[in-house]
């Protein structure tokens, strides 16, 4: 082999070197490219997954925070409603008062009453009449002589005397008689209520 051949081997294999040394400077900066964007998506992936975990535990947490609110609120609605019933309670059993009425009377709220049957009697002013047959009132100044033997329709008889006089037949209208109450009771048709304050016990 002479010595031109030695040197373009020679040259080719410098080629060959430097060839292969620039592809691997070359490659390397895209292995660790891809490598560093391999590793930006996983860490962005892991970032995300504990976003997403962090989330569903605010998430539960929350639920169960309403949850123990709602319990709380609960037994606490619970709590006021039963001292508000046993103050309402103690209220009444402090306010309720008895109360009674006198002897023949029946309470009814705070008053006390009674009934009776009125009584049927002359108006003032008027005279009781009875002939055994009829009965009523009559007044004096209502009273007119007999004349013709009878009295108009529904008037009655009665004599009247006079001091040296003969006795003469005088005629007077017949009222019926009214229903009456005892002082301190009110007419109700034919009933008499008496009403009065009830007693407190």
């Amino acid at each position: 082999m002479n010595k031109k051949h030695i040197i373009i081997t020679c040259s080719i294999v410098a080629i060959l070197i430097i060839t292969i040394l620039l592809a691997l400077l070359i490659i390397k900066p895209n292995i660790n490219i891809f490598n560093t964007n391999r590793n930006t998506n996983l860490n962005e992936t892991n970032e995300k997954s504990i976003d997403k975990s962090k989330e569903v535990n605010t998430t539960i947490d929350d639920r169960v925070s309403d949850n123990i609110n709602e319990d709380s609120n609960m037994e606490n609605n619970h709590v006021v409603k039963e001292e508000k019933t046993k103050t309402e309670n103690k209220k009444e059993n402090k306010t309720k008062t008895t109360y009674s009425c006198p002897k023949g009377y029946s309470l009814n709220g705070e008053k006390c009453i009674k009934k009776e049957k009125a009584t049927e009697d002359c108006p003032s002013g008027s005279h009781s009449y009875s002939n055994g047959l009829v009965s009523g009132c009559i007044i004096f100044s209502e009273g007119y002589e007999l004349v013709h033997k009878e009295c108009n329709e529904g008037d009655v008889i009665l004599k009247q005397l006079s001091l040296g006089q003969e006795a003469k037949n005088f005629c007077y209208p017949l009222h019926n008689k009214e229903p009456i109450c005892p002082e301190g009771y009110t007419l109700d048709r034919i009933t008499c209520i008496s009403e009065i304050p009830a007693t407190k016990n």
